[in-house]
């Protein structure tokens, strides 16, 4: 009887070893991430006394880094933005610390910035471009992002759940699915009509080649290039590919709206009697096309541009494209020649992956959709082969946002702070350095990481204060020495305004956040 207790008991006695090993370890791991997060804070703290606001600035984020909902982390970093000048960032900071957290007392800082910058905006902005290294983007014309109507004026419900995944979904009482989609921040309307039937009738859920009849945006600097300050009618008319853009009073809600069309698809948006958009919360409804015509083949044109210094490569570079997405060893269904760093390729709507090779730089992949416009074009970046022990970090992006930067902070291997960004473009003993920064939509930045040893973490943020990482068509790339190249897309939960894409380890690229390709 005692010989068979024993054998009973020795086995729970193993497993409560282990939960307790178990336990042991997790609350070890979780004092150490709580002792570094203390001493971040309290060299945060220091240096922003000391008026030192760009250590300051490193070892807050790298403090949020560690505990995203820590609210005194929010408030130092956007106290040490807002004193270094650099405003825009300081209310985003506070932004995305609000939706983390809820927290009142960020709430209240985010409404007195708000309300100090737009008391003495001028002269903010005048002080703001002196602190950030003459930051400045002149063109102000409106912007429509090209990314994102490539895709809603042609993607099916199988397509977003495909690329982008749902994250919410509701049936309402008229009968409508409301769907949301990872990082597009829009919502989705589907129903069914007399023309035709798009929700299954024993899911209760689209079909797979259901195309919504109606897409509306929370807000305006979703879609435009307004950064939340309103525009007018002209302002549309000028951007390219709008023909027309007219005021009628919308019977729905009885309001005057612009109506205009852009790469077939139908947009209203509430103004008053001249035409102009004052609120970013304006109504607004967008109407794709509920067919297209899959077989039509439509304009793509590329342009084939240096990583280094953003100029096109003028050399030959021989173009391939395959179908589908990834798809780097299927059947090429067309195919050519730059010619003084330009391309065209006539295509069917669709994914497709090119291939671009020649002209001295490494062989890259570029994902493109084709939707049913008559034309596309876009800049694709190549690189020219990296030295021994270096990296290549390019971050591009469509017209919406007009700026992301990209950002490398860490400790080098001689143990020495680095932040190379817009702010700072040299990094100490040549460690790395910001080769382009692009301000303007539809960019190229480029970070040359020199010493490869140290610990660093990548990261992208939202400058401009209009679009939102996961519809900016964001790509991260990077370049090592070996000739390969890693490309990472934004993860569906990506935040608006911020995203740490990886770590560089003692030469290791670590903890990618996002969609490898």
């Amino acid at each position: 009887m005692k010989k068979r207790l024993i054998y009973i008991l020795i086995p729970i006695l193993v497993v409560c070893l282990g939960v307790v090993a178990v336990f042991i370890t997790v609350f070890t791991f979780k004092a150490n991430d709580k002792s570094v997060f203390s001493e971040k804070i309290s060299a945060a703290d220091k240096y922003l006394d000391q008026g030192d606001y760009e250590n300051a600035v490193m070892y807050y984020k790298e403090a949020i880094m560690i505990d995203s909902k820590d609210v005194d982390a929010y408030l130092g970093l956007a106290e040490a933005y807002y004193k270094s000048g650099q405003y825009d960032n300081a209310i985003t900071t506070l932004e995305v610390g609000y939706e983390r957290t809820h927290s009142d007392r960020i709430k209240q800082r985010l409404e007195e910035y708000k309300n100090n910058q737009k008391a003495d905006s001028e002269s903010e902005s005048s002080e703001m471009s002196n602190t950030n290294n003459e930051k400045i983007n002149n063109d102000k014309s409106l912007r429509i992002n090209d990314t994102l109507f490539d895709i809603i004026s042609s993607y099916t419900y199988k397509q977003y759940l495909e690329k982008y995944s749902l994250s919410d979904e509701n049936t309402t009482s008229d009968g409508d699915v409301i769907c949301k989609f990872g990082g597009l921040e829009l919502e989705f309307y589907y129903k069914n009509t007399d023309e035709t039937v798009v929700i299954n009738e024993s899911t209760g859920k689209p079909t797979d080649n259901a195309m919504p009849y109606k897409i509306v945006s929370p807000g305006l600097d979703k879609i435009f290039s307004n950064d939340s300050k309103g525009f007018t009618i002209e302002d549309i008319r000028g951007i390219a590919g709008i023909n027309e853009a007219n005021i009628f009073m919308n019977s729905e809600i009885r309001k005057n709206v612009i109506e205009f069309e852009y790469k077939d698809c139908s947009i209203s948006i509430e103004c008053d009697e001249a035409g102009n958009v004052r609120s970013n919360n304006a109504w607004n409804e967008i109407i794709p096309p509920l067919t297209i015509d899959e077989s039509e083949k439509h304009r793509f044109t590329g342009n084939i541009k240096d990583a280094t210094n953003y100029s096109a490569i003028m050399t030959d570079v021989n173009v391939s494209a395959r179908e589908g997405t990834d798809n780097r060893n299927g059947e090429i269904v067309a195919q050519t020649v730059s010619e003084n760093g330009t391309f065209i390729l006539d295509l069917a709507v669709g994914d497709y992956t090119l291939e671009l090779n020649g002209g001295g730089y490494i062989r890259d992949y570029y994902n493109v959709h084709i939707s049913g416009t008559e034309e596309t074009e876009r800049d694709l970046i190549l690189s020219k082969s990296v030295s021994s022990g270096t990296m290549r970090i390019v971050l591009t992006w469509g017209s919406v946002p007009r700026d992301l930067d990209g950002h490398l902070i860490g400790r080098t291997s001689g143990n020495k702070n680095i932040h190379v960004s817009y702010m700072d473009k040299q990094a100490v003993d040549n460690a790395a350095n910001l080769d382009v920064d692009h301000i303007s939509g539809n960019g190229c930045e480029t970070i040359t990481v020199n010493d490869i040893n140290g610990t660093y973490q990548y990261t992208v943020n939202r400058y401009s204060m209009d679009g939102a990482i996961g519809s900016s068509g964001a790509v991260v790339k990077i370049y090592t020495d070996d000739g390969q190249v890693t490309t990472i897309t934004p993860p569906i939960n990506v935040s608006p305004t911020d995203w740490n894409v990886f770590r560089i380890e003692n030469g290791t690229v670590t903890g990618i956040d996002g969609n490898i390709g």
